[in-house]
């Protein structure tokens, strides 16, 4: 084994959404791995400003602001800006950022973070706000602005709800499959060995299982590591019939980065 370069030899395929200087990417990189890039989904906008604009205009009803990834903090302060709202309204609001991917993004664009959960997932944002207010009460008389994309996890708000919240979703974002992924992914296996792939969000497995078929998904993984960012995305890729492998003990491509690397050590 290389210390400088555990990785080396390893060729690894990311699918999650193309980004410039991806941080999982490079991470790998300097760890020695071969990186293929093959998103299986890209971000666009919604249909529709229509909702997120006016909860933007009257911001100033809502006590929190929640924000469950980097897309969603990009979407909302692009359209803020684009409505030209002065950022000092969105720093009267308590932000709650899931994971620290997001709330880095929110201190970049200069918004005080409130509150991160301890466990990057909806339940662990759920108990840090019930931690947050001693008196359940208060959190029942809060109302949260929730931007997010069309297609998300309805925990965090139908459980808010049930304590007596408000809770406005609003689509920021929505998220489809790549035009030309399928031909992409087709040649990375038909010409290379993929030792390991690596999944961040359920829509990243879910969208892989509709770009090979007929070819069943268990069929065309059956000699590849499966590398999982958190335990949501875990649960869809075991519910596609897969086996998990690795799963980062936080919820950051740093952090997956890492437990690959301590997996092949």
């Amino acid at each position: 084994m290389d210390n400088k370069n555990p990785l080396s030899n390893r060729n690894i395929l990311v699918t999650r959404a193309r980004r410039d200087k991806d941080p999982l990417v490079t991470k790998l990189n300097s760890y020695g791995a071969q990186v293929y890039y093959a998103p299986t989904i890209e971000i666009t906008e919604p249909e529709s400003f229509d909702k997120l604009d006016q909860a933007i205009i009257r911001l100033l009803d809502y006590d929190w602001a929640i924000f469950t990834s980097r897309n969603a903090v990009d979407a909302f302060l692009n359209r803020f800006n684009f409505l030209e709202k002065p950022i000092e309204e969105l720093a009267k609001l308590k932000i709650l950022a899931v994971g620290l991917a997001t709330a880095k993004a929110l201190e970049r664009a200069n918004i005080s973070v409130t509150l991160i959960p301890e466990n990057f997932h909806a339940e662990g944002a759920l108990a840090s706000l019930e931690n947050y207010y001693e008196n359940k009460e208060l959190l029942a008389k809060s109302k949260f602005l929730f931007p997010r994309a069309l297609v998300g996890r309805d925990v965090l708000p139908i459980e808010l709800e049930k304590l007596g919240a408000k809770v406005d979703l609003v689509v920021a974002y929505q998220s489809r499959i790549p035009q030309g992924a399928k031909e992409e992914i087709s040649n990375i296996f038909a010409n290379q060995k993929i030792d390991l792939i690596t999944f961040t969000s359920p829509s990243t497995i879910n969208n892989l299982v509709e770009l090979v078929s007929p070819q069943p998904i268990i069929e065309l993984l059956k000699n590849t590591i499966i590398a999982c960012i958190g335990p949501v995305t875990a649960i869809a890729v075991q519910e596609a019939g897969l086996k998990v492998d690795i799963c980062a003990n936080e919820s950051t491509v740093l952090s997956l980065a890492e437990a690959i690397k301590n997996y092949f050590n």
